[in-house]
């Protein structure tokens, strides 16, 4: 499956149990735009980050109505930027076994980032994964791709219909785990 594909399955998931995402979604931005937005951090945007902002500049993270992945809310480019900034003033004397300067965050809620790696560099023998940083520093998607179709099984698999109920974690794990197993560690820090 595609990026935008996988997105857009996310999307109408959303929409077919009566959460109007699609509404909140803005409007893309040009490869030019991501390209000259990103250029001053010295990254090197992976396509996959280029083809999420031209599909959706973030969402209006103040109006949607759910977060779009999980627990996380996608990031306009500007708010990542800043975000960026952020994550590297409180993280980045972390130690690490990667570079964090590389970790540009698409997705977060409360200090709790999901970045993609923007250098070349394998990271536990993937490129560009989507690393989490939060209590922790972990690979926790093989990519974007993978990441909105982990959060639309968790959606179909009803993790968070129950809002008076504490989430499965274990099956929530399970899923991201099936769908992501190329990632050779689970739930360890880098």
């Amino acid at each position: 499956m595609l990026l935008v594909e996988a997105l857009e399955r996310l999307v109408d998931i959303f929409e077919n149990r009566g959460v109007p995402m699609r509404q909140h979604l803005r409007p893309g931005l040009s490869r030019a735009d991501v390209q000259t937005a990103l250029s001053p951090l010295g990254l090197t945007p992976p396509e996959e980050l280029y083809q999420l902002y031209e599909w959706h500049d973030g969402i209006d993270v103040v109006n949607a109505p759910d977060m779009l992945f999980a627990e996380q809310q996608f990031i306009p480019l500007s708010e990542a930027i800043q975000e960026y900034a952020d994550l590297l003033k409180y993280y980045g004397e972390v130690p690490t076994s990667i570079d964090l300067s590389q970790c540009f965050p698409i997705a977060s809620f409360e200090g709790d980032y999901s970045t993609i790696y923007c250098d070349t560099t394998l990271v536990e023998g993937l490129q560009c994964p989507i690393i989490g940083i939060y209590h922790g520093i972990a690979v926790i998607y093989e990519n974007i791709e993978r990441m909105a179709q982990t959060v639309a099984e968790w959606l179909i698999s009803g993790i968070y219909d129950n809002d008076d109920a504490p989430v499965d974690d274990d099956r929530r794990y399970a899923i991201r785990e099936r769908l992501n197993s190329r990632i050779p560690e689970r739930n360890t820090s880098l």
